[in-house]
């Protein structure tokens, strides 16, 4: 079943492990707080030489939507849900 993916305002809770690296670990919006489970990660080069790499975070929350967190380079996080058309 195709789906699409459209903007959440909300806000990440973020954990940071043993190597140093974040992973989202729930997410607050006007419901309240949901618990995530990441579900797979991959980093994305930069679009510039010298500039940090995006990280892509795909993640189940804990009322089983289906979440896509971006983050960039410079600490921008962008939150999409999921839908099915």
């Amino acid at each position: 079943m195709p789906s699409r993916w459209v903007p959440l305002a909300a806000e990440v809770e973020w954990f940071e492990g043993h190597r140093g690296r974040e992973r989202p670990e729930a997410l607050r919006s006007g419901a309240g707080r949901l618990v995530l489970t990441v579900e797979a990660s991959w980093a994305v080069g930069p679009d510039v030489a010298g500039q940090a790499e995006r990280r892509v975070f795909l993640v189940r929350a804990a009322d089983g939507r289906r979440l896509r967190i971006r983050l960039n380079g410079q600490g921008h996080v962008a939150v999409e849900a999921e839908v099915p058309e």
